[in-house]
């Protein structure tokens, strides 16, 4: 993995969610835990049955502190996305 500023962190329903920011690129990811690894692959797209802007892309394991086994994202790295980090 690139290397990376966990820029949030919070429990949603019971999942640990997390928003990295991509150092290198200057973009943000989220992620959100996974029970077990969903297999990301093309048919993970916006026509899936995990409605995310631009898709699915990623599935498996973050190198972060205090992981959990799995988790599943997407990238903010779309023309027009934007983000915000207060509460």
């Amino acid at each position: 993995m690139k290397e990376t500023t966990v820029s949030k962190r919070w429990t949603y329903k019971g999942k640990d969610c997390v928003i990295l920011l991509m150092n290198e690129l200057h973009h943000y990811n989220m992620y959100v835990e996974s029970k077990h690894n969903i297999g990301y692959s093309e048919s993970l797209s916006p026509d899936s049955c995990i409605d995310c802007h631009g898709g699915v892309t990623f599935s498996g394991v973050l190198d972060i502190k205090d992981a959990k086994p799995w988790y599943f994202g997407a990238d903010f790295a779309h023309y027009g996305d934007r983000i915000s980090l207060s509460n």
